[in-house]
Formats: structure tokens, sequence, C-alpha cells
């Protein structure tokens, strides 16, 4: 996994050409919105935990024609 760009919006995962977002268990992405504008919706300093699934993904976070899943799970204020 590499990342940068502006806001860490930038992402680039092998083998995962559609990647869905999800945070804190909401859905983020689409066919019309990717993963950049999921990505900066959640600034860094909130995020707690981050899970990568490229495969065996649990059904729930499973999205349409996407092939990978990135949860990210946000701290509490």
């Amino acid at each position: 996994v590499r990342t940068g760009g502006p806001a860490g919006a930038e992402i680039n995962i092998p083998r995962c050409l559609r990647l869905g977002v999800w945070v804190d268990g909401q859905h983020l992405t689409s066919p019309t919105s990717g993963h950049r504008q999921a990505l900066q919706t959640v600034p860094a300093q909130d995020i707690a935990a981050i899970e990568l699934y490229t495969s065996n993904t649990p059904a729930q976070y499973t999205g349409q024609a996407e092939d990978c899943s990135l949860l990210i799970w946000t701290r509490l204020r």
C-alpha cells in the first residue's frame, strides 16, 4: 500500500482496481463516488484503526463491483 497526494487521498494498492471505502461501518464509495472522495472525508487525526481486505472480505463489507475493501474506524470524541 502506498499513500500520498493532497490530503492523503492518493492510495495505490496493487491488485485492487476498485477499492471500496467504509468508515465506521458506513459504505462511502459507489460507482459515481470513488475512494479519493471518501478518504478526504476523514481527517487523519480521527483515524483509530484501518483494515484492508484484498480477499475473503466479510460479507457486510462488500460493495458493488469492488474487489477490495478498506475499513476505517474513527476515534470517538
